[in-house]
């Protein structure tokens, strides 16, 4: 997100330039994302960015793979559970399915980032930080908007804000019990989709010449 200038504050002829609280939670909440990730992985931060703060590429046994994320950072106060709201998803070949409420802490997020999240190369991990706890909440956008948001609030890209939810179990303290397997998962996505492309090809040319 671009920074914005501090405050400043005038006495008599002197200037004076404040940090705005904004700017320290921010940089707080960007070094406990930090400190949450393996040491080995590389942690850029992206500046000037719109929607994205930091960028995580994955090294595995000394080798820097290039399969990575983006990260958006948010740090707030305290992270608060709340019920997340059950609905309906519907399908053409199965009646409709009843999801329940669960246990999420909710995050209010400018649409136009939500859009953006959808075009992004990478995965864009939105990571909420409890200033209070130091618990990192984490949420892939594009998989939670396709899933859940548009299954709950159809007409959601006509609004302002849309809330995400973030499920309590999404801990980085939880990944890291796992190796991070959910983290792994989003950064392999490119190559994922790359292997599909190639297999595509592969299996055309294969009909041509056989």
């Amino acid at each position: 997100r671009p920074r914005a200038r501090g405050k400043r504050t005038t006495v008599g002829k002197v200037i004076l330039v404040k940090r705005p609280i904004s700017h320290v939670i921010g940089d707080a909440a960007e070094n406990i994302v930090r400190s949450s990730l393996p040491l080995e992985w590389i942690v850029r931060r992206i500046q000037k960015d719109y929607g994205v703060d930091l960028e995580v590429e994955l090294v595995e046994s000394d080798t820097v793979t290039g399969m990575r994320i983006w990260v958006q950072v948010k740090g707030v106060s305290e992270a608060k559970l709340i019920q997340r709201p059950p609905y309906s998803v519907h399908s053409q070949y199965h009646p409709d399915i009843r999801i329940p409420a669960k246990s999420c802490v909710s995050f209010p997020l400018p649409t136009k980032e939500l859009l953006y999240a959808l075009r992004c190369d990478f995965p864009l991990i939105l990571s909420v930080v409890c200033m209070k706890t130091k618990e990192v909440f984490w949420l892939p956008i594009r998989d939670h908007l396709e899933m859940i948001v548009c299954q709950m609030t159809s007409d959601w890209y006509l609004r302002k804000s849309v809330s995400v939810y973030l499920p309590y179990e999404n801990r980085l303290t939880e990944e890291a019990k796992n190796d991070y397997e959910g983290i792994r998962w989003y950064a392999r996505e490119l190559h994922r989709m790359r292997a599909f492309i190639y297999l595509g090809s592969y299996a055309k040319w294969y009909r041509v010449l056989c």
